[in-house]
Formats: C-alpha cells, sequence, structure tokens
C-alpha cells in the first residue's frame, strides 16, 4: 500500500488574532485554492484508488478539487482532524496571538510545540495516541489487494504526528517535518512497518513559486 499524506491548502487567517487553528474550519485562500487546483491537477492522472480526509473545513476543501479530479468519493473522519487548541479557539487574547504567531511561523524560534493541556486542548501523548489509532485503522482497513494508492488530506501537526507512528516513535509535541501547503508525503507500507519515501513533496507549485517571485520582483522593481 502506498499512502499519500497531503496537508490542506492555505487558509483564511484571521484577522482579529485569535489561535484560529485546531478544530476551527477556516476556508482556503485564494492561494490556497490555487494551491489545491494545482494538487488536484497533479493527482488526477496518479492512479489514487481512495480518498480520506479531515472534517475541517480547509481539509475538506482540499479534498472536494482532488476528488472532482479523480471522480473519487471522499471518506470523511473527525479523527484526521488537527491537534485540539481549547479555549484559544478565536479568543483574541495576547496568549492566542502569541500561539497563532508561533504556528504560522511568525514568531518562531524553534520547532512547534504542540501542548495545548493548559488550554483545555490536548497534549502531545493524547494526540499522538488519536492520530496513531487513526492512522492504524486506516492502514488496517480492507481496501482490495493490498497494493491500492491512498490519499488523506490532514493537517500539518496531523501528519508529523503521523509519522511518528509509521516508523514508531512517541509523537514528542514537536513538529520537526516540515509540510507545506498541498505537499506529498509518501510512505511505503507493510505487513513489518512503512517507509518513508518522501517528504514534503511540492513539485506541483513550482510554476506557482516562480510567478509568485516574478510579481515580487515586479513590485520591488517599481518601488
Amino acid at each position: 500500500m502506498e499512502l499519500l499524506l497531503i496537508r490542506h491548502g492555505e487558509a483564511v487567517r484571521p484577522t482579529d488574532g485569535s489561535a484560529q487553528s485546531g478544530q476551527d474550519s477556516p476556508p482556503l485562500s485564494e492561494l490556497g485554492r490555487r494551491q489545491a487546483e494545482l494538487l488536484a491537477q497533479r493527482l488526477a492522472g496518479a492512479g489514487i484508488d481512495h480518498l480520506y480526509a479531515s472534517t475541517i473545513r480547509r481539509a475538506t476543501e482540499t479534498a472536494e478539487y482532488v476528488a472532482a479530479a479523480t471522480s473519487l468519493k471522499i471518506v470523511f473522519n473527525e479523527r484526521f482532524r488537527e491537534v485540539e487548541v481549547g479555549n484559544l479557539r478565536r479568543t483574541p487574547t495576547p496568549d492566542a496571538r502569541r500561539v497563532a504567531a508561533n504556528l504560522v511561523g511568525e514568531e518562531r524560534e524553534g520547532p512547534v510545540y504542540l501542548d495545548f493541556t493548559s488550554y483545555g486542548g490536548e497534549g502531545p501523548a493524547e494526540f499522538g495516541q488519536r492520530v496513531a489509532s487513526a492512522m492504524r485503522e486506516l492502514i488496517l482497513e480492507p481496501h482490495g489487494s493490498g497494493q491500492e494508492r491512498i490519499a488523506l488530506v490532514a493537517h500539518g501537526g496531523f501528519i508529523n504526528a503521523a509519522l511518528c507512528a509509521i516508523i514508531g516513535v512517541p509523537f514528542s509535541g514537536y513538529v520537526y517535518f516540515g509540510v507545506r501547503n498541498t505537499s506529498i508525503t509518501t510512505v511505503q507500507v507493510m505487513p513489518k512497518g512503512g517507509v518513508v519515501t518522501a517528504v514534503n513533496d511540492c513539485a506541483h507549485l513550482h510554476d506557482l513559486d516562480r510567478e509568485s517571485q516574478t510579481a515580487s520582483g515586479s513590485r520591488a522593481a517599481s518601488g
């Protein structure tokens, strides 16, 4: 079995400084929709057999682009959702603003640490166990010959915890694997374990990146 772990497209960011992440459901931004379109174009002929997704809006919207390109039905599962941030959701407090800035890399001094127990959310152990259980369920679910290609649209924290589960190490809470929006992380699942063959594959975004760089250069030249 080949498993493609896909991060959702870029979502609209809150304007009030709240930590609108985890279980919240902002829609895809204009850039996020373009990323999802390019992802779908790439996967259209990739031989995907089954498509799964988190129930959070930014993931479901991304998966819908893939479903349209592959004619697959999406199987949604709440256990594929991002880490729960508790009472930081939609709360424009200094703590929430600090957490939000850290999650998107604006004030980051090191790897993101996902521990929201003090806010009534999930900590590394609880989140890691949820993800590991969800991955076991997905991998063990009967899919046919065992040679299928499965795509799962989820979240950055989820993908990090899933990789830990696949290689057999506890999730520490630290996000060590950088995965861009709509990037593809590929795992070969075998009877005695999994092998990670690619992380943060963004080949479908290269033209979009060049367009962005060209636009930035033009603005700088005219400034």
